[in-house]
């Protein structure tokens, strides 16, 4: 009984922050931007299989213009709640966006079972700001690649495969 309290307590206050990237009233035309996730296990000692880590790394729009939207790092986080630390399951989130030009804020990060595993991993995340204007009723993607030495984050037309934003990069 405890346990469905604080679920249904932590999602009244959850819910607060879903944001609807269509602006209220809008009816003009719309595109569809798609987040996209690598889901993978990693083990900390690889003749020990059972001691795996999963691990999912994602490339997702965080922001509209500045407006928070729903994302597959939260949707993963609430689908997973309560699992435990070796259980995971990413979703992977798409919405409508109005076709107008916008700032898009995109993000590539690596996210795993146990919250615990980001804070002692090392993360070659990036995120930043793009703008460009969807066209309507296409479908777009934000994709990436996350490593060591060179970690980026984009938008591409999903069909094309072309990107449609230039890349936020790190490099070490």
């Amino acid at each position: 009984m405890k346990k469905l309290f604080v679920l249904a307590v932590s999602y009244f206050l959850l819910s607060g922050c879903v944001s609807n990237p269509l602006p209220q009233g809008y009816d003009g035309p719309t595109a569809t931007i798609w987040d996209s996730v690598l889901f993978e296990t990693e083990s900390s000692d690889p003749s020990w299989k059972p001691f795996t880590h999963p691990k999912a790394t994602m490339f997702y729009l965080s922001h509209i213009n500045g407006r928070y939207v729903d994302n597959s790092v939260e949707a993963s986080n609430s689908a997973n709640f309560g699992r435990g630390m070796f259980n995971m399951n990413p979703v992977s989130v798409s919405r409508k966006v109005p076709a107008q030009k916008a700032t898009f804020a995109i993000v590539a990060s690596n996210e795993y079972a146990a919250s615990i595993y980001k804070m002692i991993k090392k993360s070659y995340g990036v995120t930043g700001n793009v703008t460009f204007q969807p066209e309507p009723d296409r479908v777009y993607e934000v994709k990436g690649i996350l490593s060591e030495k060179h970690s980026a984050v984009w938008i591409e037309d999903f069909e094309t495969k072309k990107p449609e934003t230039e890349k936020i990069e790190r490099r070490s």
